[in-house]
């Protein structure tokens, strides 16, 4: 989905990482999966990306088959429901972007699941959590794009709670996790970053500029010890695009 005024960070976050991972719930019409994949070919840089949704949209896959890729450089879409995916997960992240439904129900499991998933120094960047989901429900399931497709989260299948919303999920687990923060780089919009604060510090610099504007900085500091895991020989030259398509619509 889109990350309005992140997009520049997570680029400049994952720069000084060797081998970038990232797992993005919601991928929708891929307006930031496009420009970070986009970003990382260009530069030809090792990188994986893996995008997980509902429903692959056909001109997303005939970019995705015309894209030149170099050594490693992966790509992976999974066509099932977010919950299905990340039970089953055993692989880490340095970037997780997490925009799928925006209902209590489906954020809080989640964000269970993701607290394991990510690698050290990493930061997860949760959408939604201003805005008019933040304490209201929607369900992917009620709209007509979304009629034919299975396995999704509906209404009426689950228990009736008096929790609702993007934020009132993100502020339960924050309670219930206290090794885990927020930060929001500015009020103007609905993302916030999610993270381990004996890992990262984040410092935000608002000073107005010449016209009054609050011009904002953001710099951080990693302070988790990163070991890096020995991974599998690649032949020289291999790329991969994987698609996962085991929850297709009916």
């Amino acid at each position: 989905m889109a990350y309005h005024g992140y997009i520049r960070f997570m680029k400049h976050f994952l720069q000084d990482v060797e081998n970038p991972k990232i797992l993005e719930i919601g991928v929708h019409s891929g307006q930031t999966m496009i420009p970070l994949i986009q970003h990382y070919t260009i530069l030809r840089r090792p990188f994986k990306y893996a995008g997980v949704d509902v429903l692959l949209r056909d001109y997303l896959q005939v970019i995705l088959q015309n894209l030149v890729l170099f050594e490693k450089q992966d790509i992976e879409f999974h066509q099932m429901t977010s919950l299905d995916y990340l039970k089953d997960c055993n692989e880490k992240y340095d970037l997780i972007l997490l925009d799928g439904d925006h209902n209590y129900y489906t954020v809080i499991r989640e964000m269970e699941f993701i607290k394991g998933l990510l690698n050290t120094n990493g930061v997860i960047v949760c959408d939604d959590y201003a805005g008019k989901w933040a304490e209201r429900d929607e369900f992917f399931s009620e709209l007509p794009e979304y009629q034919d497709v299975s396995g999704m989260v509906k209404k009426e299948d689950i228990q009736d709670s008096d929790k609702h919303g993007v934020k009132t999920a993100i502020d339960e687990f924050l309670e219930n996790n206290k090794e885990w923060v927020k930060t929001s780089f500015d009020e103007r919009y609905e993302p916030i970053l999610l993270y381990r604060n004996d890992e990262l510090t984040f410092v935000i610099d608002s000073t107005p500029g010449p016209d009054d504007t609050p011009s904002r900085e953001v710099g951080w500091e990693k302070k988790g010890k990163v070991e890096t895991p020995e991974e599998p020989d690649k032949p020289k030259g291999s790329t991969e695009i994987v698609w996962n398509t085991n929850a297709r619509s009916t």
